[in-house]
This record gives C-alpha cells, structure tokens and sequence, in this order.
C-alpha cells in the first residue's frame, strides 16, 4: 500500500525518542507490505467513528502511540500520531469510537450490533 506523511505527522514523529521512531518506522513499513485487501482487516486497525463521514482509522505503532490514518482504495495517509492516552481523551465516550475494523459478518455474535 502507498503511504503519505502529511506534516503534522512528520513533525510528531520527529519529536519522539530514537526509540519511538525506531518502533513507528516499523509500523509504518508494516503498513507499507500490507495489501490493500488486508489493510482493513489487521489486526492493529481500529476505524474511529467520524461525526462528518470521513473514513479516519487509528493503528497502533507501539503499546501507547498511534498513528492516525485516512485511507483510499490504494494509499494511506498518516494524518498524525498521537499517545493513546491523549487519543481516548479527544474521543467522547472515552474509547467507545474505537471499533475493529472487521465487517459485522466476521465479528462474533456476541459483538455484533
């Protein structure tokens, strides 16, 4: 999949440890050998519940950043990348916007709604 890093993402990612980095690069290159028909299932994707009906999704680069994504059929953009903990407090409901990515289909009985 082709990936895009607008600004606010870059500036983000330059502010992190070497380590962070380090981690959010492979994060990135995970989602760059991921196929468009995978994409939307991994595992690390969550689709965020937009109020304007724009398609943004979080996938996680470590155990607490996550990088903010908008996506087409070919290519994704990483919007920005963001602590967790900061993400679930812009997000009403705290985390309740937070869905798997997975069609209702795929999902057990018991989560679907």
């Amino acid at each position: 999949m082709r990936i895009t890093v607008k600004r606010r993402a870059e500036v983000a990612l330059r502010s992190l440890s070497q380590r962070e980095q380090g981690q959010l690069s492979r994060a990135i290159n995970e989602l760059t050998a991921t196929s468009q028909e995978d994409f939307y299932h991994h595992a690390k994707l969550r689709k965020l519940i937009s109020a304007n009906g724009e398609n943004l999704y979080t996938f996680r680069g470590n155990q607490s950043l996550r990088m903010v994504l908008s996506a087409t059929d070919d290519s994704c953009t990483i919007e920005d990348i963001l602590d967790h903990d900061r993400l679930k407090q812009l997000l009403p409901g705290r985390g309740k916007q937070l869905l798997p990515s997975r069609d209702k289909h795929l999902l057990p009985s018991s989560e679907r709604q």
